[in-house]
């Protein structure tokens, strides 16, 4: 089973309409008389789907201009299975990301778009909370081009099928995320404890936290094996090193909710996946937040309006 596959079943129940142009023009289906693989994504066992390019009797699936030909499996083969077909359109290409699985397609809209409220549609405050608890396997976690649909490339055919709710792939078009569900649960629940500091929004404010400390834990070794010393040289060095640490202890009591927690700094960067993971979950709060700004600006405008109208 592959990503393509996940998406028509779950959003299409297996048929998705037909493909009409803006011109009329319907793509061309044709036999598979060859035996020949998906273009896309590579399976053998179609018995009939869609040209590949641009032929005689209708539209091809891909365009001329397409300039990802590396990343289909099978580029030179003249068919495309129709769950490719159906995934390679240029309404999926517009979605911010989707999340599939549990028999649900769940499709992620932008703070402007126009399905926001619709059946099927969620938006990156509800991808924050889906990422710890992901649908049941096999399910897909696929993000568009800078988590945007505008301008957008295809990005469905890229993205992994996940058998394990634990730890999963989540794809940012042809970028792969190994996600710790323990780690964002970890997470979650220290920015509950602690009213969001600052730091909270920012891996760089988390990565310079925790490199005071690892500084600052240097500076105890040295202290703990040097001896008195009358070399100027030693002792201007030690004066600098007294200075230095004076200023990191004032940061690490600033943020003394991290410095608290500096078991989970170790944990986020540890590896380059969580760290990419734990911004991919910030970068969906912020979006909320951001959301939810929106919101009560528009409120705000609406009561004054009326108060207006009123006097």
């Amino acid at each position: 089973m592959n990503a393509t596959e996940i998406f028509n079943e779950t959003r299409y129940d297996g048929t998705p309409p037909a493909y009409t142009s803006a011109g009329g023009k319907k793509r061309l289906l044709i036999k598979n008389d060859g035996k020949h693989p998906c273009a896309v994504c590579g399976r053998s066992d179609i018995e009939e789907g869609y040209s590949t390019y641009k032929a005689k009797g209708g539209l091809g699936v891909i365009s001329e201009s397409f300039g990802e030909s590396s990343s289909l499996k099978n580029p030179e083969s003249p068919i495309v299975c129709r769950n490719c077909e159906a995934a390679v359109r240029d309404e999926a290409r517009s979605f911010n990301g989707v999340i599939l699985g549990g028999g649900r397609s769940y499709i992620i809209a932008g703070l402007d778009n126009k399905n926001i409220g619709k059946d099927g549609y969620i938006t990156m405050k509800d991808v924050a909370n889906m990422l710890l608890s992901p649908p049941p396997p096999p399910f897909v976690v696929a993000f568009n081009k800078n988590y945007v649909g505008k301008d957008g490339t295809h990005f469905l055919h890229k993205a992994i099928v996940n058998y394990s709710r634990g730890s999963y792939y989540a794809s940012i078009n042809d970028e792969y995320i190994l996600v710790n569900t323990n780690l964002l649960s970890r997470f979650q629940e220290f920015l509950g404890l602690h009213s969001a500091p600052k730091a909270a929004f920012s891996l760089y404010s988390m990565r310079y936290i925790l490199n005071c400390m690892i500084d600052l834990d240097q500076i105890r070794l040295e202290e703990s094996t040097e001896t008195e010393t009358d070399d100027p040289r030693l002792l201007r060095k030690r004066k600098y090193r007294d200075a230095k640490k004076e200023k990191l202890i004032k940061v690490i009591e600033k943020e003394k909710a991290f410095a608290d927690n500096r078991s989970l700094l170790e944990a986020i960067f540890a590896s380059s996946d969580n760290m990419k993971s734990i911004g991919m979950y910030l970068r969906c709060l912020n979006a909320g937040k951001a959301k939810a700004a929106e919101e009560k600006k528009a409120l705000k405008a609406q009561k004054k309006e009326a108060e207006k109208n009123v006097q």
